[in-house]
């Protein structure tokens, strides 16, 4: 398969007759790989005009990866979802149609067991928020007295 090339820079004669030297021109089939394929995908994306034509397709790969690495997150979010609302359909309909089905009081618990052990109660998050409020009180009152700090400006 032969390589094709985007940019030619060899010489070649300009409109007036002249020979321009070392001046890049697009080929046919660049320019219609511009416009057929990389432009396209840049509004697919997102990408501004003034941001695509700053770029080259290896530096706007960077932001096609990204976008379907998104696409690709977003897919198995839809897909998780799709398969919960199942789980609690079945559930449903289960507690309907069996005299032992019971449909779950609280949603289902998806956190990992690391979560579950590192997350704080209610009662200890309430705790840390009346240390900190009485902290940031204290912190006022010394500012106020002594002057300066972030709060005074100073």
């Amino acid at each position: 398969m032969r390589r094709q090339r985007f940019f030619q820079s060899d010489d070649h004669e300009g409109e007036d007759g002249g020979k321009e030297a070392g001046k890049e021109r697009l080929t046919p089939n660049a320019a219609e790989t511009v416009y057929e394929n990389w432009l396209p995908a840049a509004y697919r994306i997102g990408l501004d005009l003034t941001t695509f034509w700053r770029l080259n397709p290896r530096r706007m790969k960077p932001f096609l990866d990204i976008y379907e690495k998104n696409q690709r997150e977003e897919r198995d979010r839809m897909n998780f979802h799709a398969y919960m609302t199942g789980v609690y359909v079945r559930d449903a309909i289960g507690a309907c149609f069996s005299k032992n089905g019971k449909f779950p009081d609280k949603p289902y618990d998806l956190r990992s067991q690391e979560e579950k052990a590192s997350a704080i109660s209610p009662e200890e998050y309430a705790r840390r928020m009346i240390l900190m409020q009485e902290y940031q009180d204290k912190e006022r009152k010394l500012q106020e007295r002594f002057g300066g700090g972030e709060m005074n400006g100073r």
